[in-house]
């Protein structure tokens, strides 16, 4: 409802019938051109890290591997609080806000009014992908194997 123009991209994954919910819903939205909503099923691991390198900002819950490919994109990230697995997913989530990578969010409302706040502050979302970027250890394997072959 803020008029500002958005894309939002939901890859739903092997949920075919939260994607099927999706497309019904994405039939009665109101303003192309302002919001609009590309929706996903399962993508390859490459297509993934493509999105996050194009998104200005994930929502989502914070699995290692999503965390993980979200740092090596640099990309802010809006955790979804009630969608997490308790364990390493809180502690993903703590870690992405003591670091100034992500926000949480417990409602519908309050992802809302995150994602407006911070799309409209291009500096912050900077910062955080700056800070993403300082955490992301692309190299790592590589170092590990050199280092195992070296001892």
């Amino acid at each position: 409802d803020s008029g500002r123009p958005v894309q939002a991209t939901v890859i739903c994954g092997r949920n075919r019938a939260a994607r099927r919910r999706l497309l019904l819903a994405s039939m009665k939205l109101e303003n192309p051109g302002v919001f609009d909503l590309v929706i996903k099923g399962h993508v390859s691991q490459p297509e993934m890290a493509s999105w996050m390198h194009a998104c200005d900002l994930l929502v989502s819950k914070p699995g290692g591997l999503t965390t993980t490919e979200a740092l090596a994109a640099g990309c802010p990230f809006l955790v979804a609080d009630p969608f997490m697995i308790p364990g390493q997913e809180e502690g993903n989530a703590d870690f992405l806000v003591e670091a100034g990578i992500g926000r949480r969010v417990h409602t519908p409302s309050e992802a809302a009014e995150a994602i407006l706040e911070l799309t409209s502050q291009p500096d912050t979302l900077a910062k955080m992908s700056r800070q993403a970027l300082t955490h992301a250890k692309p190299g790592a394997s590589a170092t590990i194997i050199d280092r195992l072959l070296g001892m």
